[in-house]
């Protein structure tokens, strides 16, 4: 909502239903007609489409199973230029406490109570971005611990 009145149409998207139900009742309590959401997987959130200025990934691609293809989509899906703004923790850089937590992730995944997650280090993340064919043009970690990368990459 905060970047609404900013650009010419913003389109969220979330696997919630719950949500994008939610999304959509704060648009219903403004006046913006910019704003639209839709609940899918990821990857469907990224459709067929070419001329974006930006696409925006928030605590998501750790959680994917193919975040290559993840960002090769949202690549294709940009205008040259257009910028793809993420940020996901860098679980294989976080410190011994977390590292023992997601020592019971598999456990947790068994039993239903956690999501898929991958660990990487921001190293490997940032490898990962420029991959897909983008130049990274600021990043931080934020917190530092466990690294949270936020990154800031222009379609090149």
């Amino acid at each position: 909502m905060l970047l609404a009145e900013s650009v010419g149409t913003y389109h969220g998207t979330d696997i919630s239903e719950k949500m994008i139900k939610i999304a959509r009742g704060k648009v219903a309590e403004t006046c913006l007609a910019n704003l639209s959401f839709e609940a899918h997987p990821a990857l469907e959130g990224i459709y067929p489409h070419d001329g974006l200025d930006a696409v925006m990934a928030f605590n998501l691609l750790h959680l994917l199973r193919d975040i290559p293809a993840t960002l090769d989509a949202a690549r294709a899906a940009l205008r040259p230029g257009g910028l793809f703004i993420t940020k996901t923790p860098c679980l294989k850089d976080a410190n011994w406490k977390i590292g023992l937590v997601l020592k019971l992730i598999p456990l947790a995944q068994k039993l239903g109570k956690a999501p898929y997650v991958q660990s990487f280090t921001v190293a490997a993340f940032d490898r990962m971005i420029e991959a897909a064919g983008f130049e990274i043009v600021e990043s931080g970690n934020h917190p530092v611990s466990p690294p949270a990368r936020y990154v800031v990459a222009r379609a090149i």
